[in-house]
């Protein structure tokens, strides 16, 4: 086992011994461990209801905090037009939202379900529920999916910045919890209930029909009993989305922009530019029409209990289902890669063998997560409590990918003109009508594949807290133990064959084509849509004729992980009039255990490649001691500022340690064998955390201005790297073996400045101008980033990947008697997105920014019943990714359509 202890200050030490303060805002810590995650305490409980009082829960949660906190009231939830939680949190200071697919994902990028945390990628952070974490699953990596928690069964999201002791250290960046809402919370019976229906400006646009948009959504809480010992909430919602996206990617994979030899006689592909002859020549110009459909469903029960005032007792229940209905039309116009284009200059060219393929993937996903939390809070007398917490959850995703393909053969009639002058390609085919007639399109292939991801997550938290309320003067200790459990695992099934006619030819294209025609990157040439339906009976009709080998990909990907997590810490508090001084040492323990499957070429491949594959285990621990500082210093009654240090971990991502592993067959002459595989030796990448911030608060209260900033030191980076093992065993036989796999490398740094205001207008003007509350941001994020590609070259990148430079949102709210209003403005910068290859200097690409505006417009008709219009997305803002060349400059990669929404709905809150 690792255990690693760094270098930690005296003065930090000492403050190690000094301890840890308490937190409501943070659901792990104190009195907010408990089932009740209240802002406030019960005596001064904000009842949210509407754009003043949700700003004014907001203001109070982040004054509240020990450290530094940004949060999101419910209501404030409600008055916007966001449809998750994530679309939520991307209004909190230093936050942002991306696609997990991207533009080189095989899905549509019309949802981003994962959030950034100060520039840090979503795997590097953790999402909480209630303060348990929550089970989430990914074939590949550690972020969340938070596109399934609709904002109605929360009553806060909050962005906790600095973390203690007492929670998950798996948070470089930081951590976002759901808090959901106690019956306690009110003195009585409470209902609300909200429905809508919109459109979508891009429904309809392909083969499904224009659909409307549905939501539907409502809470009920009461506390019952003779003394109002029992509490109850129950929460549901349905959404139905309907939309379509027309996306051209004509650059978002490695071999798109090709740059061939310097040297003219040559058709070699070169990875760097100085060897390169300069010019980009347009390879591989793909074009998707997605057609989506998205059903989810949600429901919440919430079961309080408080026999006196020491004890206080709830158990959740949670269960959360989306249905993904997505097909994939796709026009692929191609050259001939091994030919270098002719009458090349800097931005054009002719390649002299060309084609293009028409694919079509049928892709349902359907995926359910359940959770189930109990929490107990006993108070012994005014100064000690013991808080316990278990957890159980439990997330299953199923994925059909069924895929068609129709492809000609290269051809010098079917060769193409590109142009790139205007920043995308411009394609001129020689002979358009041959590349229209579907006739000259066989069957390429017919593949049926089946993903099942499932992941359950087991966690158990207790801890003893003596002198660590909010009101507790003086020091305070507090003590406790947790257990996170996690076990995901990965199955695929593939199979892949063929339709023939009666002939026993491969059937064409045109006799399975829809009768849409969209139009392509040649004005002349038709963008035709494969009907998979009529396709796949085809083949099902002939017995599903088999006609190439898959057993191996139904193998090779396998994988079951195992982790299990220890956490023990200890915090001590000082708390004086001014000031509140805590700290801590938590001692985190990981293990893990990986079973998969390991390709042996030295094997037969009889029956099938899949008797190449042998099991394989593979088991990795490490430990770390993790301390932490926070300090608030009370400068007036009004201005307060915060001091923090601590260390983090981010965990390596699942395919990182079982990724498909491979050993060649070896070479007994030289006695050499290369092997690639994943790395289950992984350590986390650990980071040194330091925070300042300064806030004012003003209008009694009610409005704020807050200044922060941030240093992340982190080491450990992963990369994948080819090493040499000088003295490989391979069956008692030591050999050099070129090994291929990630390994921890390098460090780097991120900085970053957060401004956040927020301004309630009602003691600076009178009458129709009291209305208005504004709330905005600014982040500014920077970075010292080395990129180590597999051949071990270092280069200087502008920054981590998924890190916006700058970030900004603002709002502007109305309320004036039966009015209200907002607007919302959202501003993402431009950002490193993806890497497309290991090799070379040319595989760059960037998300350009983008500015998103929403908009809401409420009337009340009378005390219980609203009504509500808005809109997402005003502008109709796409999502553009580009690559940046010497000389060619910015080219396009992909360029994503987003589509208007307009909602109309109603709000009922009966009075109960």
């Amino acid at each position: 086992m690792r255990i690693h202890f760094y270098g930690v200050s005296c003065a930090a030490l000492a403050a190690g011994l000094l301890g840890a303060a308490v937190s409501p805002a943070y659901a792990q810590q104190d009195e907010a461990a408990a089932p009740r995650n209240d802002a406030t305490t019960s005596e001064d409980v904000i009842i949210v209801t509407g754009y003043r009082e949700s700003n004014q829960a907001s203001i109070e949660a982040k004054r509240e905090a020990p450290g530094i906190l940004d949060a999101i009231s419910q209501d404030q939830i409600g008055l916007l037009p966001d449809l998750t939680i994530a679309d939520v949190a991307r209004r909190i200071p230093g936050l942002a939202t991306i696609s997990q697919a991207g533009a080189v994902g095989n899905r549509s990028v019309d949802a981003e379900e994962s959030v950034i945390i100060r520039g840090l990628d979503p795997n590097f952070n953790l999402t909480t529920f209630d303060g348990a974490p929550i089970a989430s699953t990914s074939e590949n990596d550690r972020a969340a999916n938070l596109s399934i928690i609709p904002p109605t069964v929360v009553s806060r999201i909050e962005a906790v910045k600095t973390l203690s002791a007492d929670l998950n250290p798996h948070g470089l960046s930081g951590q976002l919890n759901l808090v959901t809402m106690s019956a306690f919370d009110r003195n009585g019976p409470f209902a609300a209930a909200r429905a809508s229906v919109g459109v979508n400006s891009t429904a309809g646009q392909g083969l499904e029909s224009d659909k409307p948009s549905l939501r539907v959504g409502g809470v009920y809480s009461n506390v019952l009993g003779a003394q109002d010992q029992f509490g109850l909430v129950l929460s549901a919602s349905y959404e139905e989305f309907h939309e379509a996206s027309l996306d051209y990617r004509p650059g978002a994979a490695s071999d798109t922009y090709l740059f061939y030899d310097a040297d003219t006689s040559s058709n070699a592909i070169m990875d760097e530019f100085a060897l390169s002859n300069g010019m980009p020549a347009s390879r591989r110009n793909q074009l998707y029409l997605f057609d989506n459909s998205r059903e989810r469903a949600s429901g919440v029960a919430k079961f309080e209990y408080q026999p006196s005032d020491r004890t206080e007792a709830s158990i959740l229940f949670g269960a959360f289902y989306q249905d993904e209905q997505e097909a994939r039309h796709e026009h692929l116009a191609l050259a001939n890669k091994g030919v270098r284009p002719i009458n090349q200059t800097l931005l054009e060219g002719d390649y002299t063998q060309g084609r293009v393929e028409t694919g079509m993937v049928y892709q349902p996903e359907e995926s359910l997560t359940t959770v189930v939390t109990g929490q107990v809070e006993h108070r012994f007398d005014n100064d000690a409590a013991l808080n316990l917490t278990a957890s159980f959850s439990r997330a299953d995703v199923d994925v059909i990918r069924n895929m068609y393909k129709f492809r000609p053969g290269y051809d010098a009639e079917t060769g193409y003109h590109y142009d790139l002058t205007s920043g995308r390609p411009v394609l001129d085919f020689v002979n358009p009508d041959q590349v229209n007639d579907l006739s000259t399109y066989t069957n390429n292939y017919i593949r049926e594949r089946t993903q099942d991801i499932e992941q359950t997550l087991s966690y158990f938290a207790g801890s003893y807290g003596w002198n660590v309320d909010r009101d507790d003067m003086g020091f305070g200790l507090k003590v406790g133990a947790q257990y996170t459990g996690r076990d995901q695992s990965f199955d695929r099934e593939y199979i892949e064959g063929d339709v023939f006619d009666a002939n026993g030819d491969l059937v064409t294209l045109d006799q399975f084509v829809e009768d849409l025609i969209l139009p392509s990157y040649d004005p002349d040439v038709q963008f035709r849509l494969i009907d998979g339906d009529a396709l796949h009976e085809a083949w099902i009709a002939q017995g599903r004729p088999i006609t190439s080998d898959r057993s191996d990909n139904s193998i090779s990907d396998d994988y079951t992980i195992k982790e299990e997590m220890w956490g023990l810490y200890g915090r001590v508090v000082y708390r004086a009039d001014r000031f509140n001084l805590q700290a801590g040492l938590r001692y985190d323990d990981t293990q893990a255990d990986i079973s998969l499957y390991a390709r042996n070429d030295a094997l037969d491949a009889i029956p099938n490649d899949a008797a190449q594959y042998v099991p394989e285990n593979r088991s990795n621990d490490y430990a770390f001691w993790l301390p932490s500082v926070i300090g608030t210093f009370d400068l007036t009654e009004d201005l307060i500022l915060r001091a923090a240090y601590g260390r983090t971990i981010g965990r390596p991502n699942f395919n990182q340690m079982a990724s498909q592993e491979r050993i060649g067959e070896p070479d007994l002459s030289n006695g050499s064998i290369s092997i690639s595989r994943g790395n289950p030796d992984l350590e986390p990448l650990v980071s040194d955390n330091f925070d300042l911030s300064l806030e004012y608060y003003f209008d009694g209260g009610q409005s704020m201005v807050s200044l922060a900033g941030f240093y992340k030191d982190v080491d450990g980076l992963i990369y994948t790297q080819t090493v040499l093992d000088p003295a490989y065993d391979y069956e008692g036989q030591q050999l050099s073996a070129t090994i291929t796999q990630p390994i921890n490398t390098t460090g780097s740094t991120i900085y970053g400045v957060e401004l956040g205001v927020r301004k309630d207008f009602a003691d600076m003007f009178d009458g129709l101008l009291s209305g208005f509350v504004f709330d905005g941001n600014l982040t500014w994020i920077g970075s010292e980033f080395t990129f180590i590609n597999a051949e071990g070259v270092a280069r200087d990148l502008d920054g981590w990947e998924n890190q916006p430079e700058f970030l900004a949102n603002a709002q502007l709210s109305y309320e004036n008697g039966p009015y209200g209003a907002k607007i919302a403005y959202n501003h993402v910068g431009e950002f490193l997105a993806n890497i497309l290859a290991d090799e070379g200097d040319l595989y760059e690409m960037h998300r350009q920014g983008r500015g998103v505006w929403d908009v809401q417009a409420r009337y009340e008709v009378n005390d219980q019943l609203q009504l509500i219009a808005e809109v997402q997305n005003l502008t109709e803002e796409g999502v553009s990714y580009t690559r940046d060349f010497p000389d060619a400059g910015e080219l396009l990669a992909a360029e994503v359509e987003r589509g208007r929404v307009f909602w109309l709905g109603l709000s009922w809150t009966p009075g109960l």
